[in-house]
């Protein structure tokens, strides 16, 4: 009862960020379109997150690994989300809403990848239920994309931003309940089974390799 419960808390946490990037990818060009910035400056709004992401997520995933912080790191990330999102609602002009979202990127960039390590930890021994957990983020995401469009012609392009922060509000509360359950603070990565140097490692290189090729 307890893992099914768990497991609840997994999928819950999968759906709402999904829920989150499935309002945002489409939607937020439109918010920015509704603030006044040109095509060409909503291009390098949205190049914001792809250049932030280089450098957050290695450093954050790095630090709360050694430091044994997964939990906690995971749900700094989360709140601090809501609170830079809910910024950028309130910013105007290209030059202040370029460097608000680049604020929120680095702060939401870190979520996905600490919630990945922290449920492939819970799962650890049970890797078959991986794919049930994960297909609510999946669902939620399609649920966003179809149900984004009615809820932009309801609120308005200005309002849709609002909806994007509600969303990582509910990614929060589920990174919190995740958590109270993941594994202990202390817990660090299991230093007998990883090399001293990742890029030692064929299998990781070619794993990498091969995801920077898809990109």
């Amino acid at each position: 009862m307890m893992a099914d419960r768990f497991a609840l808390r997994l999928s819950l946490f999968y759906a709402a960020f999904f829920l989150y990037a499935g309002l945002a990818m489409p939607f937020m060009p439109a918010w920015l379109a509704a603030k006044g910035l040109d095509a060409r400056e909503i291009g390098m709004v949205l190049a914001a997150p792809l250049v932030v992401r280089v450098i957050a997520v290695p450093l954050a995933t790095r630090l709360a690994d050694r430091l044994g912080m997964l939990p906690g790191a995971l749900v700094a990330a989360s709140l601090a989300s809501v609170a830079a999102f809910a910024l950028v609602g309130r910013l105007s002009g290209f030059m202040a809403i370029l460097a608000g979202f680049a604020l929120a990127a680095t702060a939401v960039a870190p979520v996905l990848p600490l919630g990945d390590a922290l449920v492939l930890r819970a799962l650890r021994g049970h890797m078959p239920r991986y794919g049930a957990v994960r297909l609510w983020g999946s669902l939620a995401f399609i649920a966003a994309n179809l149900g984004g469009g009615v809820l932009l012609a309801r609120l308005g392009a200005r309002d849709v931003i609002w909806a994007v922060d509600a969303a990582l509000a509910l990614t929060a509360v589920a990174a919190l309940a995740l958590a109270r359950r993941g594994p202990q603070a202390g817990e660090r990565a299991d230093a007998g089974r990883v090399p001293a140097s990742l890029w030692r490692s064929p299998a990781f290189v070619a794993v990498v390799l091969g995801a920077s090729l898809i990109q």
